[in-house]
């Protein structure tokens, strides 16, 4: 079967923190909590909304990390944003109960998952958002950074904004350094290959960091072709 990969960037400077290898069929959710090693205390996850889960916020959480995500749809469909501790117009405290049942697709085992806390205090931020196809809304950023006076209603909307600049740097390493396909006929081949792409990736963009502080503009300015 083909191999997917599940990586974690670095959005302060665009370098390849790590990686997930799986069944290209599996869903980047069912590998995301093996990326949970990569992360460490103080660090904040920029995800989207299939990774808005209970239990992967609580773990993040238990980590002593954070999280800036979209809200995932089926959360959003019955959103009453009268609900929940009101801070501001479009900010608010909610409280997501455990699930009464451990899900199927969940790895832990019964004593983790009943370890986990009865409940997690989340905060929602919204901002007018319009669609692909036209249409008019609000986008819901959720995190576990409740101070809205140290962390800002529109820091925290235009940081979540941020993550498109995920999808550009992945295809700098899809298309441009060619690993779309991989051509190895063995498991262990892939890893090796995947390990050397990440290096040269990494030394590459090292490189550009340099230029951009040389030249004082932003990290993600330069390009990764040209450079």
């Amino acid at each position: 079967p083909a191999m997917g990969v599940v990586a974690l960037l670095n959005h302060s400077h665009g370098g390849w923190e790590g990686f997930e290898t799986c069944n290209a069929r599996m869903r980047d959710t069912r590998v995301a909590p093996r990326m949970l090693k990569h992360l460490e205390e103080g660090d904040v996850l920029l995800a989207d909304r299939a990774f808005c889960s209970y239990e992967f916020c609580a773990r993040l959480m238990e980590k002593g990390a954070h999280f800036v995500m979209r809200l995932h749809q089926a959360r959003h469909r019955k959103l009453d944003w009268r609900k929940g501790k009101k801070i501001s117009r479009n900010e608010r405290i909610i409280h997501w109960p455990k699930p009464k049942e451990q899900p199927a697709t969940s790895e832990l085992s019964k004593e983790q998952w009943d370890a986990l806390p009865a409940e997690l205090a989340i905060r929602y931020v919204r901002k007018p958002h319009t669609s692909r196809g036209g249409k008019k809304g609000w986008l819901v950023v959720v995190t576990d950074l409740l101070d809205h006076k140290k962390y800002r209603p529109d820091d925290v909307g235009e940081l979540y904004q941020q993550r498109w600049e995920i999808e550009l740097r992945l295809r700098d390493i899809k298309t441009t350094l060619g690993m779309e396909k991989l051509a190895v006929k063995t498991p262990d081949m892939a890893h090796k290959t995947l390990w050397i792409m990440m290096i040269a990736y990494n030394l590459v963009r090292s490189q550009m960091q340099k230029a951009a502080d040389t030249a004082k503009v932003k990290v993600w300015q330069p390009s990764f072709k040209a450079i």
